[in-house]
C-alpha cells in the first residue's frame, strides 16, 4: 500500500488515492489511480496547467476525469507528494532522485525539481557517489550541480570507478570537461610540489631536501 495522505477508494478493479473532493484522477502505468486537486496541479506544473485547457470529460463509472500517465505508481506518488503542500518524500538514494528529476522535469514541475537539485548535492551523497552525481546533474543540465559535484570527484580517480547506467547520459563533451578539470588541477598540484633551486633546508641549510 502506499503511504498518501488520500483516504482509498476502488472502481473497476483500480484503486484510486482519493482527496475528498479532487476533481481530476492520474492513472499510473501499472493501473494505480490518484484522484488530485486540479489547480493544486495547475500551479505547480505548466504541462498540467495547460492540459487541464483541454476538455476532459469524464470516465466510464467515474464522477470526474481519469488521466493515463506513463509513470508507475510508486514514482507517481512521490511527484506528488513533491508538489503537494506538506512533508517532502524521503529520498535517500541516487536511484530514486534520478528517477523523480525525471518525471518532475516532463511535467516542469518547479518546486519539485528544486528540491531534488538540493537532496542531489547533499553532502553523504557527494562523498559517497561524486561521479555519478556529476552525471545526473549533466543529463539533467543543472550545471551548478555539475559544478559541485566536479569537485568532489577530485578525491577518486574517475577511470577506475565503477561503471553505472546514469554514465551512458552524459556526453562526450561533459565528460571531457571533467577529465580537463582532472588533468588542470593535476598539473597545478606537482606545480606547487616542484621545489626551487634555491630551496635550503632549515635545519641544516643542504639543498633539495
Amino acid at each position: 500500500t502506499l503511504s498518501f495522505p488520500f483516504s482509498i477508494m476502488s472502481c473497476d478493479n483500480t484503486c484510486y488515492y482519493e482527496a475528498a473532493d479532487g476533481d481530476v484522477a492520474l492513472r499510473s502505468v501499472d493501473n494505480v489511480g490518484f484522484k488530485v486537486y486540479k489547480c493544486i496541479l495547475s500551479e505547480a506544473s505548466p504541462f498540467f496547467k495547460d492540459l487541464f485547457t483541454l476538455p476532459q470529460p469524464p470516465s466510464e463509472g467515474m464522477d470526474t476525469p481519469v488521466i493515463d500517465v506513463s509513470e508507475n505508481a510508486e514514482v507517481l506518488n512521490v511527484m506528488l507528494k513533491l508538489i503537494y503542500p506538506g512533508t517532502d518524500p524521503k529520498l535517500e538514494s541516487l536511484d530514486s532522485i534520478s528517477q523523480a528529476l525525471a518525471v518532475a522535469m516532463k511535467y516542469e514541475a518547479v518546486r519539485a525539481i528544486e528540491t531534488l537539485r538540493r537532496l542531489l548535492v547533499s553532502p553523504s551523497l557527494l562523498e559517497a557517489e561524486p561521479l555519478r552525481i556529476f552525471a545526473i546533474a549533466c543529463r539533467f543540465d543543472l550545471e551548478e550541480e555539475a559544478r559541485i559535484a566536479s569537485r568532489y570527484t577530485l578525491r577518486v580517480n574517475i577511470l577506475d570507478s565503477d561503471l553505472s547506467d546514469d554514465l551512458k547520459y552524459i556526453t562526450a563533451y561533459s565528460y571531457h570537461r571533467l577529465l580537463n578539470l582532472h588533468r588542470r588541477r593535476a598539473q597545478a598540484a606537482l606545480k606547487e610540489l616542484k621545489l626551487e633551486d634555491d630551496v635550503k633546508c632549515m635545519q641544516c641549510s643542504a639543498s633539495h631536501y
